[in-house]
């Protein structure tokens, strides 16, 4: 899920204590996400879609 799919997300906020953990996660930037596991995230985070109507 890139930032793309979200206009109104200008940064992701990562967290890495060890230079391993920031290469895993820079990476994982090109992995898909599941549409099922997405659709729960986007109902579970409903409430903070204020911007929904621009997309």
């Amino acid at each position: 899920m890139g930032a793309g799919e979200y206009p109104a997300v200008t940064s992701a906020i990562i967290g890495a204590s060890r230079p391993d953990q920031l290469t895993e996660t820079l990476a994982a930037v090109d992995q898909p996400i599941d549409p099922e596991i997405k659709a729960k995230l986007d109902d579970a985070t409903v409430e903070y879609h204020w911007d929904d109507a621009i997309r």
